[in-house]
């Protein structure tokens, strides 16, 4: 097992493999292939198999950061319910060879993961790997799934076949043998190995032994004291052959993760996206060529464009270099890369990153397809948007082009974003985007581009209504405590509305030293009383509450969270649990009808002491204290129900350091010897460093949260102790 600098250890997991791993070159090539299947969405453990792959993903990702030739692919996410042949054949390629991986890659595509698929296309999914693997030298396939072929394709055929060109076929299995068995004749056919995993841990472990040996460099030895005085901890490492604990990331607000509607459907969208790559793209701004700037400035502001209300597609101009760079043969290289369509940024991002300048500037010619692309498509408005950093070159009058594609009564504006312009070619831009009845904006380097974006994606937004929007994924809970319903993590809405003071009950079945976390979005208006039906109000705000039940709430009351105001207000609340027995958590409100379509979701996250799945205990419940290795790093965490952390201190003394991750949370750091007696006591935030007083060692060292009334605050933080 290998280090990476400044992160902690992978976790160290026993798991099932029916054959040893084989050892795998640095410069092989892997593809990845992720079943979206929805027999992913089963139960196991508590988790479904997709929050397994979800949370493997996660972590996988640290040993991808900067890796040009892992890919990574989709297959089984078919949907349409009356056509199996083209279930079948769904297969999408989200991270291709030959680009840089950054861990906002993984992070993103791990949220998008969903089991949505009604066909199993095993052999398909190779096939495309396959394919993906050619002109690569000696490759890999790592298939990830949890059920057979039922596409009437033989997987077993093509393992054959893939075995023969020395194409192995790894074979992870998500689920339990009788279920899963069948995939490892795939493995053995092309000469593979086969392993099954029933948790993220054991799924995270097998990924990491299946990828290239990347050659990471060790951790360097911690030598001579720290000085904790002066410094706060810049690395963690854990005693050597000791699983790691995690600092439990930030909670992220919950968003829409697909929409549904309401009754009345948003109006379509078509945006077509025109980039620049011509030859002058080859120019530097700040160090930086101006095509990698655009790519990231796209990169970043699509996002914003994610909702299947939008149907956006790219096209460029000037890429082509297989032809002479004259006005005649350049002039007429302007295509549409990515067609049309809804969910459709991560191909166009794709397509973007793999443009190279060369060629003229045929901007007429450009938006005048563009035109004729977006008229094919039934939406309710249209729009353009041109990134551009030179004027027309190939005798075109974008002027009137524009004009023309703004009276044709479709709805159609021409957006442009000049970026790195010359004076006059800002004025020619401005005349075009005025007569195309859109916007001019003008931006001389990489901050300017991005906020020029935001601002057209965000007119785009205007287009619609966000209250339309749903995420609808109704679930029915008990009507009292003891009657809660178990949930597992996932994002939920309700079944119907509830009455006032109407509360209905979930039972979240947390381990110890994990911490459950709910987050709550109105999605929404307040439901008012209209004759004999409740309607949604034009102005009135929208409420409802998350209350916690833990085995300590005082007098069954719990802590809760309210929210209150219009769609997209979001709060959370968490329970850290120390004794490993779960909590209940009940959605109402004591003042307001609840809207059936309030979406909540429960995710369920370690947050160990020192180590992954271990709990330090209170020192009222004091049996065992995790014992503070000297010289190494201590994860931990505070809130939410735990409220003190007890650790023994080393015989040899020394001193050391606790740093808070929440820089204004106030906590306290307190000393005992072995009898007992407090010897020791500081309270702060930030940081508090101390020196182990005589009498100490062998004591204990108490780490407090000192939030009575910031109850829903949670955090972690590290201990560093050096030698005497």
């Amino acid at each position: 097992m290998k280090f990476l600098y400044g992160l902690v250890w992978f976790a160290a997991v026993a798991v099932y493999s029916a054959w040893s791993h084989a050892e795998i070159a640095e410069d092989q090539s892997v593809v990845v292939l992720f079943d979206r299947s929805a027999s992913m969405a089963r139960d196991m453990g508590g988790s479904t198999r997709i929050d397994l792959a979800r949370a493997a993903l996660n972590t996988w990702s640290e040993t991808l950061a900067g890796r040009s030739n892992v890919a990574v692919r989709f297959f089984a996410g078919g949907v349409d319910e009356n056509n199996s042949a083209a279930n079948c054949e769904a297969s999408e390629l989200i991270i291709p060879f030959g680009r840089n991986i950054d861990t906002a890659d993984i992070a993103s595509l791990g949220e998008g993961i969903r089991a949505i698929g009604r066909k199993t296309n095993i052999a398909h999914a190779l096939e495309q790997a396959r394919n993906d693997l050619v002109g690569r030298g000696d490759g890999k396939i790592l298939l990830i799934s949890d059920g057979l072929e039922n596409c009437e394709r033989d997987p077993i055929s093509l393992a054959n076949e893939l075995g023969d060109m020395h194409i192995e076929v790894d074979v992870l299995a998500i689920g339990e043998p009788q279920d899963v068995a069948g995939l490892g004749k795939i493995a053995l056919a092309s000469g593979g190995t086969f392993s099954m995993a029933t948790s993220a841990g054991q799924l995270a472990e097998q990924m990491q032994q299946q990828l290239p040996d990347f050659d990471f460099p060790d951790m360097p030895a911690n030598t001579g004291v720290v000085d904790v005085a002066s410094s706060a901890m810049v690395s963690v490492v854990d005693a050597p052959g000791a699983p790691p604990a995690k600092a439990a990331p930030v909670i992220e607000p919950l968003v829409l993760e697909s929409t549904e509607v309401s009754e009345d459907q948003p109006g379509r969208v078509a945006i077509e996206l025109i980039l620049d790559a011509s030859g002058s793209m080859w120019g530097r701004i700040d160090g930086k060529t101006k095509i990698a700037i655009a790519r990231d400035a796209l990169n970043e502001t699509l996002s914003g464009l994610d909702d299947p209300v939008f149907w956006v597609g790219l096209r460029a101009y000037g890429f082509d270099n297989s032809v002479p760079k004259t006005e005649e043969a350049s002039c007429p290289n302007t295509e549409l890369l990515s067609d049309i369509s809804a969910s459709n940024l991560r191909n166009i991002r794709q397509v973007a990153y793999g443009l190279t300048p060369y060629g003229y500037t045929p901007i007429t010619e450009s938006l005048s397809l563009a035109g004729d692309d977006l008229a094919a498509i039934e939406a309710e408005s249209r729009m353009i948007i041109l990134i551009t950093d030179g004027k027309e070159t190939c005798g075109g009058d974008p002027v009137a082009t524009a004009e023309k594609l703004c009276k044709q009564g479709i709805g159609l504006e021409t957006h442009i974003v000049g970026f790195d312009l010359e004076p006059d070619v800002v004025e020619q831009m401005r005349r075009v985007a005025k007569a195309g009845c859109g916007t001019y904006t003008n931006a001389d380097d990489a901050k300017e581009l991005t906020q020029a974006l935001h601002t057209i994606v965000e007119g785009a937004q205007d287009k619609i209504d966000p209250t339309w929007l749903r995420t609808i994924y109704p679930t029915e809970g008990g009507s009292s405590k003891d009657e809660a319903i178990p949930l597992a993590s996932g994002t939920y809405t309700l079944k119907r509305s509830l009455a006032k003071g109407e509360q209905m009950y979930f039972r979240v079945n947390t381990q110890q030293a994990q911490h459950g976390v709910l987050r709550g979005l109105i999605q929404a208006a307040r439901l008012v009383r209209e004759g004999e039906t409740m309607t949604e109000s034009t102005i009135g705000r929208a409420q409802f509450a998350l209350t916690i039940y833990t085995p300590d709430s005082k007098k069954g009351r719990g802590r809760k969270v309210r929210l209150s105001g219009e769609p997209g207000t979001y709060k959370h609340i968490g329970y850290l649990d120390t004794y490993g027995d779960g909590f209940v958590f009940s959605i109402g409100s004591d003042y307001d009808t609840v809207h059936k379509d309030s979406l909540f979701n429960v995710n369920i996250r370690e947050a160990g002491d020192r180590f992954e799945g271990v709990e330090a205990p209170r020192k009222d419940d004091l049996d065992q204290p995790i014992e503070l290795p000297s010289g190494y790093g201590v994860i931990g965490h505070l809130g939410e129900g735990d409220f003190e952390d007890t650790y023994r201190l080393p015989m040899s003394g020394g001193r050391g350091t606790v740093q808070m991750h929440d820089d204004e949370y106030p906590f306290g750091v307190a000393i005992y010897s072995v009898d007992g007696e407090r010897l020791w006591r500081q309270r702060a935030t930030g940081q508090i460093n101390f020196e182990i007083p005589a009498g100490a060692a062998g004591g204990e060292l108490v780490v407090e949260d000192k939030n009575p009334v910031l109850k829903q605050v949670f955090t972690g933080y590290e201990i560093l102790l050096s030698p005497p």
